[in-house]
């Protein structure tokens, strides 16, 4: 893994959510490196804002740079390890992977979203973290800066949502049992919260809800995956799926939230796809 000196340019911004025009130094630290057949797993961690270091897995295929790579984004809850099947996988297919401990690996994450003030700062620093690792990836020599794709479960996807549409960088994305609304999740979660309060939540946190933005993620090809037996309502994980702009495709599986192995080899398959065009 090769520290490039140059910075790949953002190519669009939002008001809500900026991205950064000038990175910071990743200041990339590598704990440990770990090699097989299919490839190589470091552990490594890599500057944020403000001193806070985020930790993350690369696998390293075994064929020549620069590759395709995704930046994989885990459910809650989860830590980095739980995309590491694919990972692997993708490995075999010649293609890099960036899995990051994303800000809802740390159980007091959660509690943040309980009251929508908490919740909208907690939301915009989880989608700078997961945007930071588009600026590793930009960093680096051995990866092929226009090929760079992006998977995503549940809150990997909801984040994702956001992430897509403003950071055109990426190729292409697999967004995973996500759904439009962040007051969905809470409400889900906290399932006390109702009538006045419910409104006023969902009114604080529409202008960052990934449907908001999800219907702009072009030219990014979209993969939108969910089941039917879904602990949200399918009516909400369709609505974020149509919401997608185009080029797109939706796959509703007979299964619960966090779908089957049918998904995951589609997902595999079409990032592999997408990647390699």
């Amino acid at each position: 893994m090769n520290d490039g000196s140059e910075d790949q340019g953002a190519s669009e911004d939002r008001k809500e959510l900026p991205l950064e025009e000038h990175a910071s130094p990743m200041n990339i630290e590598i704990a440990s490196v770990e090699e097989s057949d299919d490839g190589k797993l470091m552990d490594l961690s890599f500057d944020c804002r403000k001193g806070v270091r985020i930790r993350a897995y690369f696998m390293e295929p075994r064929a020549p740079a620069p590759w395709p790579t995704v930046l994989m984004v885990h459910p809650a809850p989860g830590d980095r390890s739980y995309f590491l099947a694919e990972g692997w996988r993708l490995a075999r297919e010649g293609i890099a992977s960036l899995l990051l401990d994303a800000p809802w690996s740390d159980p007091a994450w959660g509690p943040s979203l309980a009251a929508p003030e908490d919740a909208i700062r907690a939301v915009t620093v989880s989608f700078r973290k997961v945007q930071r690792g588009i600026e590793l990836l930009a960093t680096l020599d051995d990866v092929d800066h226009d090929r760079m794709g992006y998977l995503g479960m549940s809150l990997g996807a909801l984040i994702g949502g956001i992430v897509v549409t403003i950071d055109h960088r990426l190729k292409a994305a697999v967004l995973m049992s996500g759904v439009g609304s962040f007051t969905d999740v809470a409400s889900l979660n906290v399932p006390e919260m109702s009538g006045e309060a419910l409104d006023r939540y969902r009114s604080i946190m529409a202008a960052i809800d990934p449907q908001t933005y999800i219907g702009k993620a072009a030219p990014t090809q979209l993969l939108f995956q969910y089941g039917n037996r879904d602990v949200f309502p399918r009516e909400k994980l369709v609505a974020f799926a149509e919401a997608g702009s185009e080029p797109k495709k939706i796959i509703e599986y007979d299964a619960e939230h966090y779908l089957n192995d049918q998904a995951r080899d589609d997902a595999i398959a079409w990032l592999v796809d997408a990647l390699k065009q």
